[in-house]
């Protein structure tokens, strides 16, 4: 609190993993307000966002969570920040909310909204994703461009599909997965082909002004009924820099933080996720742990503003990701060592890490909503 006994007030920039996070865990805590601002207005598992284009009942019950079903959020605007200065945020309603702190956490986008949606409501991000179902279902031809993390778990989930189209996944690399292990890299691609997806390496996708899609100048042959693009994904960080100036950003586009994820020059100001220049992967459950430690460290802030900071370690301190490969398959790799078997799949399997993320953030469904989501499968199923 201040010194007139009113609550420091934090503004979290951004629903993601990070920002959700680190606004539950302020908000439960009373000692600050909390606002929290997202253009849309749900959460979005995306980690399971390739098993639901392909299981319908996981699209309709599982991928998204309105802010109003989540306890202990603060107060949830639905606009987006489009200015951020040390003490102000302007929103893209004309409002503007000032602040003691604030974190940006507004994530990233893909190229292809397939992966994370970008439509304002939950029922609208449901029917995209519900629509896509559709088209694979009915494919003959399904084509992955990518083969890093998001691209190996689409192509392993379109290899489960019960209508058994023909599946590609094009890699531009050597190799899939080519920043992991050589046993990771081998094992993905053996799963692969023991699914009968065809892997192209050192290839590139290009589609021209016709719709033709090609590889490496060649055209696909057939040509595929549905293509997901998979090839990387960009920050949402430019309200950042038109408030805070470009020299907080570097070459990707991301905010530079110190060792405490506090952007540099800007200490009440925080960057998390996919946000920010931390090397290491961007990943859900390090989006969480960035919203945990800040959250942290903040409430020292709110008590000390000279209070000694905990340090973030790249992945925690224990270098770690896992990728999931369909239902039954996966692979963990921690320290450069490569786990295959039960023990990862039981841990990252994509509906049980959905399960722990639903208990973390304490969510829980309305009445209201719950009754809504059974009216859109009766709907959708006609």
């Amino acid at each position: 609190m201040t010194a007139a006994g009113k609550k420091q007030h934090v503004l979290v920039c951004g629903g993601g993993y990070a920002g959700v996070e680190a606004a539950h865990k302020l908000a439960r805590t009373g000692k600050v307000d909390v606002t929290l601002c997202d253009p849309k207005d749900y959460f979005e598992l995306n980690f399971i966002t390739p098993r639901a284009l392909v299981d319908r009942d996981v699209a309709e019950k599982h991928l998204c969570y309105k802010f109003e079903e989540m306890r202990n959020i603060g107060t949830f605007v639905q606009a987006k920040v489009v200015e951020l200065t040390d003490q102000n945020a302007t929103l893209s309603n004309g409002n503007t909310i000032a602040f003691d702190y604030a974190i940006i956490s507004s994530g990233s986008s893909y190229a292809d909204t397939s992966f994370k949606g970008t439509v304002p409501s939950a029922e609208e991000r449901v029917k995209e994703v519900v629509s896509k179902y559709k088209e694979i279902q009915n494919a003959k031809s399904v084509v992955v461009a990518g083969g890093h993390y998001v691209g190996c778990e689409m192509a392993a989930e379109l290899s489960e599909v019960a209508s058994k189209p023909k599946v590609t996944i094009v890699q531009s690399h050597c190799a899939l997965m080519d920043a992991s292990p050589a046993k990771t890299q081998a094992y993905v691609k053996n799963f692969m082909e023991k699914r009968d997806v065809k892997v192209l390496l050192d290839h590139r996708m290009d589609v021209d002004d016709a719709g033709v899609h090609s590889h490496n100048g060649k055209a696909l042959d057939p040509q595929p009924d549905v293509v997901f693009w998979a090839t990387g994904f960009k920050t949402n960080n430019d309200y950042v820099r038109k408030g805070l100036g470009d020299e907080v950003m570097n070459d990707k586009n991301a905010v530079m933080v110190d060792e405490f994820l506090r952007v540099k020059g800007h200490p009440k100001i925080f960057a998390l996720g996919d946000a920010n220049d931390v090397e290491e992967y961007k990943l859900a459950y390090l989006a969480y742990q960035h919203g945990d430690l800040t959250c942290r460290n903040i409430l020292k802030l709110a008590v000390n503003p000279d209070a000694s900071l905990t340090a973030w370690k790249p992945y925690g301190g224990f270098p770690m990701f896992y990728l999931t490969l369909g239902k039954k398959k996966g692979v963990m790799v921690c320290n450069q060592k490569t786990h295959i078997g039960w023990v990862p799949t039981a841990v990252i399997g994509m509906m049980s890490k959905a399960k722990m993320t639903q208990k973390e953030l304490d969510v829980h469904p309305s009445k209201e909503s719950m009754t809504h989501k059974k009216e859109l499968n009766l709907h959708s199923s006609k």
